[in-house]
C-alpha cells in the first residue's frame, strides 16, 4: 500500500511556473527551427535546381550525376518536410497543453518531440555509417 503512494507521488509531478516558462520557450526554440529550416531547404531546392539546369546545358539530360542529384533531392526533400512538421506539431501542441493545462495535448507534443528525436539520431548513425563506409571504399580504391 505504501509502495504505491509512493509510486503515485513519483509519477504525478506538475508543472510550475518556472518549468512552464522553460517549456513555452523551449516550444518557441522549436517553431523557429522548424521554420528556419523550412527556408533552408527552399534555398537548397533552389539551388540544386540552378545548379542541374546549369548543368544540363553542358552535359544534357542523360547525365546520371543529374539523375542520382533529384533522387537525392527528393529524398532529402521529404524527410526534411516530415521532419520538420513533426517539430511544429510537437511545439504547437506543448504550447497548447501548457496553456490550456491540457495533459493531453501536453502528452502528445513530447511524444511527437521524442520521435523527432528518435529519426534524427537514426538518421545521423546511418549517415555517418555510409560516410565511413565510403571512406574505406575510397581508401581501398587507391590501392
Amino acid at each position: 500500500m505504501e509502495t504505491e503512494n509512493i509510486h503515485q507521488h513519483i509519477f504525478e509531478f506538475e508543472v510550475n511556473e518556472e518549468s512552464k516558462g522553460q517549456l513555452q520557450g523551449l516550444s518557441q526554440w522549436m517553431q523557429i527551427s522548424a521554420i528556419t529550416a523550412f527556408i533552408s531547404l527552399a534555398l537548397s531546392l533552389i539551388s540544386t535546381v540552378y545548379t542541374y539546369v546549369k548543368y544540363s546545358a553542358f552535359f544534357g539530360f542523360r547525365s546520371a550525376f543529374g539523375g542520382f542529384e533529384m533522387i537525392k533531392l527528393l529524398l532529402s526533400t521529404v524527410i526534411s518536410i516530415i521532419l520538420n512538421l513533426m517539430l511544429i506539431q510537437a511545439a504547437a501542441n506543448i504550447k497548447k497543453g501548457l496553456a490550456l493545462t491540457d495533459q493531453g495535448y501536453f502528452n502528445l507534443g513530447l511524444s511527437k518531440m521524442a520521435t523527432y528525436f528518435k529519426i534524427m539520431g537514426i538518421l545521423i548513425i546511418v549517415v555517418l555509417s555510409l560516410i565511413v563506409v565510403a571512406f574505406f571504399f575510397a581508401l581501398l580504391m587507391r590501392f
